[in-house]
């Protein structure tokens, strides 16, 4: 993997179409040796065999829950997984999140293709696939990065529109695409693009070619296409159901949000790690561009529109996550490259390149001075991490070179953002070793070897989200949710209780009633046996 950093990967020797299979390849092992997350991963799965089992396709439910939250698309994609082969792992899932970005990349690539020259849109497409939150989100399963392709989709379906270079399908495919990025995520789907177009117009002063975009027909399409989907939510899931799908996820999370709720300026704060590395270059180049007026093409107007009002808009909505602002990252990547040949020579943009380098140069040493202490216990003095810190250390270190001394400033971009990926790589096949960490997987196995051996079932303390459990076993995972539930239940009858060591040393009664019980350690996790009519020391 250093072959790409140190024998000149970055010199855009490279076709775009086989850098795509870098950045696949590079990205696919993390799928192949991690666990799922529950917050989101595994909770979707459970959902998913919940509506099989009950045959729900377009109203879902979260142990009996309502689950309104996220539109049917991507459910039907891991109940499709599911349907064909009997389980859904991370590695068929990752198909759709690595490959909806990597269509990103080629969209983008085709849309500034006569503005950018080769090295721009090389670097480009390297700074986007290393920016924190768009990387995270193609090594999440989530459905995130397949609402970001289709707003992409839809933008560059108007801009072809209008720009005159496609005509005919492309006015149908406009609102087509609109459809599926709510159909896949939300309303931001919907709001992203329209908003966006209307603004770009207006700002042209030609309100009146409105109507040809977003006129009766295409709009008609829209309200037809979301008439089908509700229409078969209410007839499946009834008043109810579409009462919480339309209001309390749309106007509920809107206006006074009942989850993720955080003030105006959320992602001014967030921003600084969302954006990393890049951060600095980012701001830096929007500063130039606002204070020197340097939007000079239609596409760089219309990146900056999407860029802006889709930040005010998210913004001034009660619910906010940073994952939410995930369709603006590619608009914000190439137009900022699109303006360096005015800027790179700058100081400042020199110096948003140097920073970051120069941070991550130090990134080895930092490992064998600190390592013990920010790095897991199974990870240290692991090869695959020591060669992945390398990897991060050498293309940093490239990327210095690259820009002091022979002020190569794409270069130093390509040197540094090859560096993140190998790592990533590299580092991805030691993830087995904390799976522990990062999912149930591990806890389902030794949960059910000892509810075998011991001929007992099992309860979770205190938490939702270990009811996800159920995705790996047999039969479902009971909740216990006070300590009085459990003392009662401990004078019936012999079970496993899993609980996490945190619940634990923050509960001194729930410390106290298990300290004499027989127990296995799981991560982070504890599997307790509690035997009937044991001590009774809850007071």
């Amino acid at each position: 993997m250093l072959i790409f950093v140190i024998c000149g990967y970055q010199k855009n020797r490279i076709n775009m179409r086989w850098r795509y299979i870098v950045f696949f390849l590079l990205l696919i092992p993390v799928f192949i040796f991690r666990d799922y997350t529950p917050t989101n991963e595994l909770k979707y799965i459970s959902i998913a065999e919940e509506a099989l089992t009950h045959g729900h396709y377009f109203t879902f439910y979260d142990h009996g829950e309502i689950y309104a939250d996220k539109p049917p698309l991507y459910l039907w994609i891991v109940m499709l997984m599911q349907s064909i082969f009997g389980y859904v792992s991370p590695f068929m899932m990752s198909f759709f999140s690595v490959i909806p970005a990597l269509v990103i990349l080629f969209i983008m690539d085709k849309w500034t293709r006569n503005s950018l020259n080769k090295a721009e849109r090389v670097s480009a497409a390297s700074m986007l696939m290393t920016t924190c939150f768009f990387l995270g989100a193609a090594l999440t399963v989530r459905m995130d990065m397949l609402m970001s392709m289709f707003i992409v989709l839809s933008l560059y379906s108007f801009y072809s529109l209008y720009t005159g270079t496609h005509h005919g399908a492309k006015k149908w495919l406009l609102p087509i695409f609109i459809f599926m990025a709510v159909f896949s995520k939300g309303p931001v789907g919907i709001i992203m693009p329209i908003v966006s177009i209307i603004i770009f117009l207006v700002s042209k002063k030609e309100t009146r070619l409105i109507k040809d975009y977003l006129g009766i027909r295409q709009i008609g399409l829209i309200i037809l296409l979301l008439g089908i989907w509700f229409a078969a939510v209410y007839a499946e899931g009834g008043e109810t159901y579409l009462h919480n799908l339309l209001f309390k996820q749309t106007v509920g999370r809107s206006v006074n949000s009942f989850i993720h709720k955080h003030p105006f300026y959320y992602y001014l704060e967030t921003m600084w790690y969302t954006f990393a590395p890049w951060i600095f270059f980012y701001l830096v180049s929007i500063y130039f561009i606002i204070k020197k007026r340097f939007i000079k093409t239609d596409f760089q107007r219309l990146f900056l529109i999407v860029i802006s009002s889709t930040l005010v808009i998210m913004s001034m909505v009660s619910s906010k996550m940073e994952i939410y602002l995930l369709p603006v990252y590619p608009f914000v990547t190439y137009l900022c490259i699109s303006v360096m040949k005015d800027i790179k020579s700058s100081k400042w943009i020199k110096a948003t390149i140097i920073f970051p380098a120069a941070m991550l140069t130090l990134a080895l040493p930092a490992y064998f001075i600190f390592g013990s202490k920010i790095i897991p216990n199974e990870l240290i003095g692991d090869w695959n991490i020591i060669v992945s810190i390398a990897c991060l250390s050498i293309g940093s270190a490239i990327a210095l070179i690259e820009q002091i001394r022979y002020n190569r400033l794409f270069s130093a971009i390509q040197s540094l953002s090859y560096g993140l990926l190998a790592m990533i790589f590299m580092a991805s096949f030691s993830l087995s070793k904390v799976n522990h960490d990062i999912g149930y997987k591990d806890l389902a196995k030794e949960a059910d070897k000892l509810a075998t051996e011991k001929g007992e079932t099992y309860y979770c303390y205190k938490s939702q989200k270990m009811g996800y459990l159920d995705v790996y076993t047999e039969h479902p995972v009971d909740k216990i949710s006070e300590l009085k539930e459990l003392e009662k239940l401990a004078a019936k009858q012999n079970f496993l209780l899993i609980v996490s060591d945190k619940k634990i040393q923050k509960e001194q009664d729930l410390k106290l009633y298990t300290s004499n019980m027989k127990r296995y350690s799981v991560g982070e996790f504890e599997i307790i046996m509690v035997n009937k009519n044991a001590n009774q020391l809850i007071r």
